[in-house]
């Protein structure tokens, strides 16, 4: 009696790199809007966005700055600063979303061009901060001001 047996080598197969997940937008951004001061010294800002951090929001504070048609910066109406820091406060839950949040005379024109968020500061339920930059933040409608080097605009 004889055994017999057969040797079969593996099938080579093409190893695919593991998918690199994007992380997920911490704040989606609904609007962003301009609106001119009623005396043409100062220029509003509204926001209205979604938490998507998984976490309760006690405060977020966005880091603005707004452009004119030539793409200059155009300060901040009360610190002169190259940025605004627009801050609202919630309880905000997991996906609740914000309401339209205006900022009364942010900058010193009347007619920007457009504004930009270039990050925010998250202060959680727990007192935990965390910074986040642009590229955390999505935008659910785009408006005709470009994204900039990694900044959300609007106008």
């Amino acid at each position: 009696m004889a055994i017999t047996g057969c040797i079969t080598k593996p099938e080579k197969v093409a190893k695919s790199e593991p998918a690199i997940q994007k992380p997920t937008a911490a704040l989606v951004i609904h609007q962003l809007d301009l609106t001119p001061s009623k005396n043409g010294h100062s220029t509003h800002a509204t926001i209205d966005f979604t938490n998507q951090t998984g976490r309760e929001l006690s405060y977020v504070m966005f880091k603005a700055t707004a452009f004119d048609n030539k793409g200059h910066i155009i300060r901040a109406h009360k610190s002169g600063a190259e940025h605004a820091f627009l801050r609202v406060a919630g309880p905000f839950s997991k996906d609740s979303r914000s309401g339209g949040q205006r900022w009364e005379k942010v900058w010193t024109q009347n007619r920007p061009a457009c504004f930009a968020i270039e990050g925010a500061e998250l202060i959680f339920s727990d007192s935990s901060v965390e910074e986040i930059q642009a590229d955390e933040i999505a935008l659910n409608h785009f408006n005709s001001c470009e994204v900039v080097e990694h900044n959300l605009a609007t106008n």
